[in-house]
């Protein structure tokens, strides 16, 4: 799987969702799977979102965060995500995320242990 960025930055105002605990080339990542839900106007369908992470291990806590959504724009999809992220970060320091945004997933941001870091 693997981190899978392209040299290219997509052309969003990524410095708008720059925060602490949060890296560049995670924002990125975060962009790369809200558009391959293919939003329609802006919006992507959370059952979509439901549809692609069913099995994932995160299922209940979206649930609980979407349940009365039926679209999210990219501000709402990154709100949701990036505290996912720095929440994970929290619990098994500061590793790196796989974004493959074509597979269901076990998890929808799973950490990527390197090298002698191990979970917690």
């Amino acid at each position: 799987m693997g981190n899978s960025q392209t040299t290219n930055e997509p052309d969003f105002p990524i410095n708008k969702y720059l925060r602490d605990g949060l890296r560049r080339e995670e924002v990125i990542g975060l962009w790369n799977v809200f558009e391959s839900f293919g939003p329609q106007k802006g919006v992507i369908q959370v059952s979509q979102l439901k549809k692609r992470y069913q099995d994932s291990y995160d299922k209940t806590t979206f649930d609980q965060k979407l349940k009365n959504m039926e679209t999210l724009d990219f501000d709402q999809f990154f709100q949701v995500m990036s505290e996912d992220i720095i929440d994970k970060k929290k619990k098994y320091g500061d590793v790196d995320f796989d974004y493959n945004p074509h597979e269901n997933a076990q998890c929808i941001f799973c950490p990527s242990f390197q090298g002698n870091q191990q979970q917690n």
